[in-house]
C-alpha cells in the first residue's frame, strides 16, 4: 500500500480515528500502532512480517545484552549483532550479486569449470534496508549509552515496524525516537477528571490538538504529493523516459536536459515520499527529523551529503565514520573513514558494481575536498608566518 492512493487514505483515516478517539492509554496506543504497522507491512507480503518480527526480537535481545552492566562480553554481543543484521540483509539483497560475481571470478581464472554458487529466486522484502539499519541503531545506541532508559519490548516492536517509516524511511535513530515516544503516545490520554456533586468521577478524553502541528503536517503531505505525483511523474514521463529510451534519437542538449531532469526526478520522488512520511507521523504526534534540506544548493559533496537523505547520512556518520575515529586521528585515518563510509553507502543503495563504483567516486570527491581543505589550512598558516 503506497501513500498517494485512496486505499491508504481510508486506511489512515481509520488509524487516526482509532488512535485519537478509541485508545486512551499509552499502552493501548502502542499496541494499536504495532498491529496497524504489521497489517500495513503485511499488505505487501504477509510472510515477511515474520522476518520483521524476528529482526525486532533479536535486536531487542542484543540491545539488552550490550546495555546491561552485569553482562560480560558486551563487545562480543555487539559484533554478533552486526554479523546477524549484515547476514540477513546480505542474503536477501546481495546473495545473487555476490554469487554471480564469485562464479564469474572462478570461471575467468580457470579455478572452476562450472557454477559453484547457485542463483536463487529471492524475493526482496520491502524496506529491509531501512528497518535493519533501525535495528542496528537500537543496538549501537544501547551500547553507547545514548538511550538512558532501556525501552520495553512493545516499544521496540513499534520503533522498528512504525508504518510511516517502515518501507522507505526516514531512518530515525533509536536515541531520537525513544526519548520522545512517551510524549507522543500520551497525547490522547485522559486530560483530567471532574468530580460531580454526587461524588462520581468522570474522566474526559479528547484529542490534544495542541500536540499536533496540523499546519506543518498538512504542508508536508501536500508538498510530498506535489513532488512525487506531479513534478516527478511529469518530468519522468515527458522528458526523462523518452530520451533515456533512445538517446541517439535526441540532440546533445536534449540529453543534457534529460540528465538534469533525472536528478530532479530522483529528488522529487524520494524527498516527496519522505515529506509524506514525516507529515503522516506528525499527525499521530511523532516528530521526525527533516530528511532533505535543499541538497542541490550545496557548495560541496560533503555539504550535499549533509542535506541529502539526512537520516541515512547521519546514520553512516555516527555508526561508521565516527566509529572508525572520524577526524580525530589524523588525515590518513580520516580519509580511510570517508572511503569506507561512502563505499558502504554505495552498496547499500543497490546490489551491483555500478553502485559500488558510484560510492567509490563519492569517496574520491570527498577525499579530494579534504585534501584541498588541508592545503588551504597550510597556505593560510604560511601567510600568517611570513
Amino acid at each position: 500500500m503506497l501513500f498517494p492512493t485512496f486505499s491508504f487514505l481510508f486506511f489512515f483515516l481509520a488509524v487516526f480515528i482509532g488512535y485519537w478517539y478509541i485508545c486512551h492509554t499509552p499502552r493501548s496506543s502502542t499496541w494499536l500502532l504495532i498491529i496497524i504497522s504489521y497489517v500495513f507491512y503485511g499488505l505487501w507480503d504477509w510472510r515477511f512480517c515474520f522476518l520483521l518480527f524476528a529482526s525486532s526480537v533479536i535486536n531487542y535481545v542484543f540491545a539488552y545484552l550490550v546495555s546491561d552492566e552485569k553482562v560480560k562480553l558486551k563487545k562480543l554481543f555487539l559484533v554478533l549483532s552486526v554479523i546477524f543484521n549484515v547476514s540477513v540483509l546480505g542474503f536477501f539483497k546481495y546473495y545473487n550479486f555476490f554469487a554471480d560475481s564469485l562464479n564469474q571470478l572462478f570461471l575467468s581464472f580457470g579455478l572452476s569449470t562450472e557454477l559453484i554458487f547457485p542463483s536463487l529466486q529471492i524475493l526482496l522484502p520491502i524496506g529491509i534496508s531501512f528497518y535493519t539499519f533501525k535495528g542496528m541503531s537500537l543496538v549501537f545506541d544501547s551500547h553507547s549509552g545514548d538511550i538512558l532508559n532501556f525501552p520495553s519490548f512493545p516499544h521496540v516492536l513499534l520503533y522498528i515496524s512504525f508504518f510511516p517509516q517502515v518501507a522507505s524511511g526516514p531512518i530515525v535513530h533509536a536515541s531520537d525516537f525513544f526519548p520522545s515516544l512517551e510524549g507522543a503516545l500520551a497525547a490522547g490520554t485522559p486530560s483530567g477528571a471532574i468530580i460531580d456533586k454526587a461524588g462520581s468521577t468522570e474522566a474526559h478524553y479528547h484529542i490534544s490538538f495542541h500536540t499536533i502541528d496540523f499546519s506543518r503536517a498538512s504542508a508536508l503531505i501536500v508538498s510530498g504529493l506535489l513532488k512525487k505525483m506531479v513534478f516527478a511523474t511529469y518530468l519522468s514521463t515527458l522528458l526523462v523516459d523518452p530520451v533515456f529510451a533512445n538517446p541517439s534519437g535526441f540532440s546533445s542538449l536534449e540529453v543534457l536536459l534529460a540528465a538534469v531532469g533525472y536528478s530532479s526526478v530522483i529528488y522529487c520522488d524520494f524527498s516527496g515520499y519522505s515529506d509524506m512520511a514525516i507529515g503522516i507521523a506528525l499527525l499521530l504526534g511523532f516528530k521526525t527529523p527533516k530528511n532533505f534540506y535543499r541538497p542541490y544548493f550545496s557548495f560541496s559533496i560533503t555539504e550535499f551529503w549533509k542535506r541529502w537523505h539526512i537520516s541515512f547520512s547521519s546514520w553512516l556518520r555516527k555508526y561508521v565514520y565516527f566509529a572508525m575515529g572520524g577526524s580525530r586521528h589524523g588525515l590518513p585515518r580520516t580519509l580511510l573513514g570517508l572511503t569506507v563510509t561512502m563505499l558502504v553507502s554505495g552498496i547499500w543503495h543497490g546490489a551491483s558494481w555500478m553502485f559500488i563504483l558510484w560510492g567509490g567516486m563519492q569517496a574520491v570527491a570527498m577525499v579530494f575536498e579534504q585534501f584541498l581543505t588541508g592545503m588551504q589550512i597550510v597556505i593560510c598558516g604560511l601567510f600568517i608566518l611570513f
